[in-house]
């Protein structure tokens, strides 16, 4: 059997470096480790930041692939888009746009 079906590809950023990405991580969790104290306080404010791209143009589709494999397309820059900005307050849980 050749276990393969019709699914629809992914993009993925041919950019990203998972070393980078591991080292950040490790940087802002000993910043908020090191600043617990004024954190719990209310003396430091921590809001975790996200954006939301909407995109025109959708270039994924559905192609024919193994069923245990995912299907990735390499997307650097996608045009025409609206980015919206979001952020939480880590203490309160409260959402600020």
């Amino acid at each position: 059997m050749a276990k393969i079906t019709w699914k629809r590809t992914q993009k993925i950023n041919p950019k990203s470096d998972d070393e980078l990405v591991t080292k950040k991580r490790e940087e802002i969790n000993k910043t908020l480790s090191e600043n617990n104290t004024d954190i719990e306080s209310g003396k430091i404010i921590v809001f975790f930041l996200d954006e939301c791209h909407l995109l025109h143009g959708d270039i994924n589709g559905y192609v024919w692939g193994r069923s245990d494999i995912r299907i990735e397309v390499p997307i650097t820059n996608q045009k025409n888009r609206q980015t919206y900005f979001g952020a939480l307050n880590y203490q309160t849980k409260q959402f600020h746009v």
